[in-house]
């Protein structure tokens, strides 16, 4: 099944469209790989003249790829009935965390674990920003604490209330506790853009998701006083991008 996000609206095109990954086929079927073993994705985002249009042809599509997956297999009377069977067999376990758990150990092609993909992060950071500034420092520091917590998982088992719960093991202030979701929406980022994962699982935390520790949120004091109050490194440069 494939995600469909949209309808969208290009202002400069003044158009309104859809989008999607699909793998990329090589002539014999099987699916082209990168040099890191992901597939290779093709992006499709047809242009609609309404909103209405876009949305109508969503439906279509979606429906499309529900009865025949990726185009080699159609939902038979069989499949449905294993399906019924892996159900019954699950219980109250979602089917979507049996097939990640499955997945997981049983990958389609060699996994880079968060403690591997690290490296490539940083390699990445200092490709873009020439050198070692403040900012990079930081996002090198406080990913690689996170990192270590799930040094041995695969990224696409990461999930949003993980992350939740990480930040709030840390036991820090507002903005220290923002910084550090930050940084980690900017290494999810990176990996979604190297095809790594399909979404972030940090993207789109607010900062009333953050738990805050009793006494530490600072509402009622002024700008000229919550300065006064943090560390030097507490007012680090914030990560650029957030998330």
């Amino acid at each position: 099944m494939i995600t469909i996000t949209g309808p969208h609206y290009d202002k400069t095109r003044k158009r309104w469209y859809l989008y999607w990954t699909t793998p990329r086929k090589n002539p014999d079927g099987t699916i082209q790989l990168r040099p890191n073993g992901r597939p290779v994705l093709d992006r499709h985002r047809p242009p609609y003249p309404t909103r209405a249009e876009a949305a109508t042809d969503k439906a279509r599509i979606e429906a499309q790829y529900e009865q025949t997956g990726s185009g080699e297999f159609l939902f038979d009377r069989a499949a449905a009935a294993d399906y019924e069977s892996a159900a019954k067999i699950l219980g109250e376990v979602p089917m979507v965390e049996a097939a990640r758990f499955w997945r997981l150990h049983h990958p389609e092609q060699p996994k880079l674990t968060m403690a591997q993909l690290y490296p490539l992060f940083l390699e990445a950071l200092l490709k873009r920003f020439k050198r070692e500034t403040r900012h990079t420092r930081d996002l090198k520091s406080r990913v690689g604490i996170y990192v270590k917590t799930v040094a041995n998982r695969y990224p696409e088992t990461v999930t949003r209330k993980g992350i939740l719960q990480y930040i709030e093991d840390l036991k820090v202030e507002p903005r220290t506790a923002r910084n550090h979701k930050q940084s980690i929406c900017r290494f999810f980022n990176w990996l979604v853009g190297k095809d790594y994962i399909t979404t972030n699982p940090a993207g789109g935390i607010k900062k009333s998701d953050l738990a805050v520790g009793p006494g530490r949120a600072l509402p009622s004091l002024s700008r000229t006083v919550r300065p006064r109050l943090g560390s030097p490194r507490d007012r680090a440069t914030p990560v650029r991008g957030a998330c």
